[in-house]
């Protein structure tokens, strides 16, 4: 695990932003490795999404024929929206109005930085089962996985979580803090000062 850049998370309203229902968000490229797809389908499957909602954040043209598939299922959907693409500087203000953000991608993850963002402001996670993704969610104790490109998984759990929000607010609190930069770079230099045998 690696540090982040993590002031403007420490200025997130605690706890977030209420709302009445359970707001999901995908946020990464839109495009069938990434699992744009999961997110949607399983949403829309939803037996009873008591007013939840899923936004989907991102670059809508570069797989521009993906997106145009997607659009309308996204568009025919009263609780499900495209929210654009968003600047970095913009992260607090969408990470405040997230509660679980859904990463359901169908290739193989190192460590998405957006986990790490979506952890410093204490933003449960929902991933695929692999890699990093779930090494992540076991080590920061960041919220569930599902199996790769499980459809029926994704909106049993989602639907678990829309059932007993109370789950929500206990996997935000159980979230561990991420580590700054610098934290990160002093532990760098303490592991490779460990390994030259603590010569100068």
């Amino acid at each position: 695990a690696h540090g982040i850049e993590r002031q403007w998370a420490e200025s997130l309203p605690r706890p977030k932003q209420p709302a009445n229902h359970l707001r999901f968000a995908f946020a990464g490229m839109i495009g069938w490795h990434k699992g744009t797809q999961i997110a949607v389908q399983a949403f829309r499957s939803l037996p009873r999404p008591n007013g939840a909602t899923l936004t989907i954040y991102g670059n809508n043209e570069q797989f521009a024929d993906y997106y145009r598939e997607l659009e309308p299922l996204i568009e025919q959907s009263p609780n499900l929206e495209y929210g654009g693409l968003f600047a970095h500087s913009q992260i607090s203000e969408v990470l405040s109005e997230i509660d679980v953000l859904v990463m359901p991608s169908m290739w193989y993850e190192n460590t998405p930085v957006i986990m790490y963002e979506a952890f410093a402001s204490r933003t449960p996670v929902i991933a695929t089962h692999e890699g990093g993704m779930a090494e992540l969610i076991e080590l920061f104790h960041g919220g569930w996985t599902f199996p790769r490109g499980d459809v029926d998984a994704l909106e049993s759990l989602m639907q678990s979580l829309i059932d007993s929000p109370e789950r929500v607010a206990a996997a935000r609190e159980k979230i561990k803090p991420v580590r700054t930069i610098d934290e990160h770079v002093s532990d760098l230099l303490e592991i490779y000062d460990r390994a030259r045998g603590g010569r100068t």
